[in-house]
């Protein structure tokens, strides 16, 4: 078995590579990572190529552009890496064979609902970056879904000790400042890229052995927070692990009353309730996620 990890120097990459030796328990499995600096997704044309020499098994697509603000300005570059790459890549597959799992986000939702979304629910993205999503799905269902090639994971709030995310961002925040405003009113499920990997490598080993699974599913990790709980648990759990010795004190704000470019979705929890009954993987309570990256983060310094 060949599996491809494009995107493989990101937050969920790096976590993936990390992981992949001792999860997969599988005889006579190839992996190979690439990074940006080994393949320029705007270049279409490159993305197809590198499909075609490599011919995976499997193509776990982790790339994207996920500054939800900056997509706003820069959407075109926004559109071929969460939009064009995903379609070359489907486009290939299609012509060569392999699976492509690939990952998205709750911000393809407009976030009004007071339900859990499910899987084939209707999208209605309200920013850019959402947009860039939900087309860049769209493509690969049109193209590999007849065909069962296709598996979108759609997932939210990714946090990690690695690249550039929520978590890292607070806690240099709650070191460097003494007050700190973070939004309270927008409700999701933190979801770690541990977490992510282990239901990604679940699914292929599931895949593998011949088992039906749904074209979409969702996965996060289990409860419901708000950026202001997340926040609140980065302090609690890092002055717990002496990373955080005098943190800033956190002030709820609603959304009206933080400024920035892109809308963001008020609730966009996800509802996993159909993947739990296919994937055989138990589900970490997001606190308990946020520990363990903080944890890994105390042991380097």
């Amino acid at each position: 078995m060949k599996i491809l990890i494009i995107g493989g120097n990101g937050q969920l990459g790096k976590t993936l590579n990390s992981i992949m030796p001792s999860r997969m328990g599988m005889d006579l499995v190839e992996v190979l990572s690439i990074t940006r600096k080994d393949l320029d997704l705007c270049d279409i044309q490159s993305c197809k190529k590198i499909v075609k020499q490599i011919q995976p098994d499997y193509l776990i697509n982790v790339a994207a552009y996920t500054n939800v603000d900056l997509a706003e300005r820069n959407s075109e570059m926004a559109f071929s890496v969460n939009a064009f790459a995903p379609k070359a890549f489907a486009e290939i597959l299609r012509i060569n064979g392999g699976k492509l799992i690939h990952f998205s986000t709750d911000y393809v939702f407009d976030g009004k609902s007071n339900m859990p979304y499910k899987p084939f629910d209707l999208k209605n993205p309200i920013n850019i970056y959402g947009q860039t999503k939900a087309e860049g799905e769209d493509y690969i269902l049109d193209i590999l879904q007849k065909s069962n090639q296709c598996f979108i994971i759609r997932t939210s709030w990714v946090i990690s000790q690695y690249g550039n995310n929520f978590l890292l961002k607070v806690l240099d925040l709650l070191n460097q400042k003494e007050n700190i405003n973070i939004v309270s009113d927008q409700m999701s499920s933190p979801t770690s890229t541990k977490s992510l990997s282990n239901f990604c490598l679940e699914l292929i080993k599931t895949i593998h052995l011949g088992k039906e699974c749904s074209s979409i599913l969702h996965w996060t990790d289990s409860g419901l927070a708000s950026w202001y709980d997340l926040a609140q648990a980065i302090s609690e759990y890092g002055k717990e692990l002496g990373i955080l010795i005098n943190p800033a004190k956190i002030n709820p704000i609603k959304t009206i009353d933080y400024p920035v470019i892109a809308s963001r979705p008020l609730y966009s929890v996800l509802d996993i309730t159909s993947t739990i009954n296919s994937i055989n993987l138990k589900q970490i309570y997001w606190r308990e996620s946020v520990k363990e990256i903080l944890h890994k983060i105390a042991k380097l310094q």
